[in-house]
């Protein structure tokens, strides 16, 4: 016998990355009953950091120290990017409500309000970045003031070696010491998994054999860097703890796949989210959305044994791209699966790629996704808003390179302030929003 049960909600969303999760956290501010579904998310591989802009790949192709100048550089040879539809005033103010989310799930970030700071990778580069993890604070502030660093890496830990990192940040004229620990009670284990290291630590089960063995490499150095396993659910804890038994900054790089700093976003995210109301549905694959009688999104999500009907007044699709699954390829064109919203993309399959890989200013395949109007509401072919409670944000918007640009975070987190911001005034003022939500008055608003 078939269970099936009915949730009502003024929002939906579709996708649980960073895009996703932002527009819950903002609706949630702001009284809205929400929905969430998803499948597995780019979040799990999310080095912690938000980015909002280092590089214009479409001009002088310069690491910008000052994001609001990039900004500026970008919208000047691109005007249809993300950005360029919303206000600098609320691009500050839709990062500083995240932010302030983030450091209510105990993972703060730190930023220098017109400065990007450098961390380092486990390339032995630098990545350009808007706001830090705090956990990693410690290592951009040694890079900005050239402090000599001891940066840790541990046996059997595959893609993290000290002594490669020390070789390549050479370059950048860092002073850096490597140097190896075991990690206790691994020590002929072979391969190691930093998120089994990270739990190790957070059960207290080697905490204090692996400082031990950290402080006998200590000499003169100012900083320690070591590979991001200080926790998942405790780690600012841990991690304060470390440095009081170290006398020295210690600050994580992150890891290659699996990504600590990603999985505590993750878990802590998620948490937050049903604490705060939000009927979550994650591991969950929306594969088709109808309308009611009411012109209401319709879906069925399920949970173990049960079927739920999910009707939404209004909803967000945070899907992503490829890898998410919110745009798909087929041998002659990329299209949106979920309501066969048109796709900006070059005329053939030729125009997606340059002959040349490593083109610095990028393929058109990165570029295309879905146009929208200044609310973030996706545009039919004729360029007219296809369904004014429909919204898409994050990284399925046409005109935008954020690999390349540093700008994911900025993107999703920017997008979802924006269409969230549309909903609740629209929901507030109801006949009022038909002029509200004109394109020609929005941007003064927003």
């Amino acid at each position: 016998m078939e269970n099936k049960n009915q949730l009502n909600c003024k929002l939906a969303v579709i996708g649980t990355g960073m895009a996703g999760i932002a527009a819950s956290v903002f609706a949630s501010n702001r009284g809205l009953d929400v929905v969430q579904v998803g499948d597995s998310s780019e979040i799990n591989f999310a080095s912690g950091c938000l980015d909002l802009l280092a590089v214009n790949p479409l001009g002088s192709l310069k690491y910008f120290k000052n994001p609001w100048e990039g900004i500026d550089s970008l919208l000047n040879v691109n005007p249809d990017h993300p950005y360029g539809f919303v206000s600098k005033d609320s691009i500050r103010s839709g990062l500083n409500e995240f932010s302030g989310f983030m450091s209510s799930v105990n993972l703060p970030c730190k930023n220098y309000h017109k400065k990007n700071q450098h961390v380092i990778t486990p390339a032995g580069t630098l990545k350009t970045t808007f706001c830090v993890p705090l956990s990693m604070g410690a290592g951009a502030e040694a890079v900005e003031a050239k402090k000599k660093i001891l940066i840790v890496d541990i046996k059997g830990l595959k893609g993290f070696s000290s002594i490669q990192m020390a070789e390549n940040l050479k370059k950048y004229e860092l002073d850096v010491t490597p140097k190896t620990v075991e990690f206790p009670g691994k020590e002929d284990s072979g391969e190691l998994n930093c998120e089994r290291m990270a739990w190790e630590l957070e059960m207290g089960r080697a905490f204090d054999l692996f400082t031990a063995r950290i402080k006998e490499k200590i000499e003169d150095e100012q900083v320690i860097g070591l590979p991001a396993i200080i926790g998942i659910y405790n780690s600012e804890a841990l991690r304060t703890r470390l440095e009081k038994v170290l006398g020295l900054p210690v600050f994580e790089i992150p890891t290659f796949s699996p990504s600590v700093p990603g999985l505590r976003m993750k878990e802590k995210f998620l948490e937050r989210l049903k604490e705060k109301g939000i009927n979550l549905f994650p591991n969950t694959r929306v594969n088709r959305v109808e309308r009611d009688y009411q012109n209401n999104f319709v879906f069925t999500v399920e949970r173990g044994i049960r079927k739920i009907e999910v009707t939404a007044e209004n909803l967000i699709l945070a899907t992503g791209r490829f890898f998410g699954r919110g745009l798909r390829s087929s041998d002659s064109h990329i299209l949106e699966p979920l309501f066969d919203i048109p796709v900006s993309q070059p005329e053939t399959r030729d125009g997606w790629y340059e002959r040349d890989f490593f083109e610095p200013r990028g393929h058109e395949i990165n570029r295309c996704g879905v146009k929208t109007d200044c609310f973030f509401r996706p545009l039919d072919k004729s360029g007219e808003v296809m369904d004014k409670n429909l919204y898409a944000v994050g990284s399925i918007l046409a005109n935008q390179d954020w690999k390349r640009e540093k700008s994911g975070s900025g993107i999703g987190i920017v997008s979802s302030y924006s269409a969230v911001s549309s909903i609740s005034r629209k929901l507030s003022l109801g006949e009022k929003s038909l002029f509200i939500n004109n394109c020609s008055y929005g941007r003064a608003v927003l």
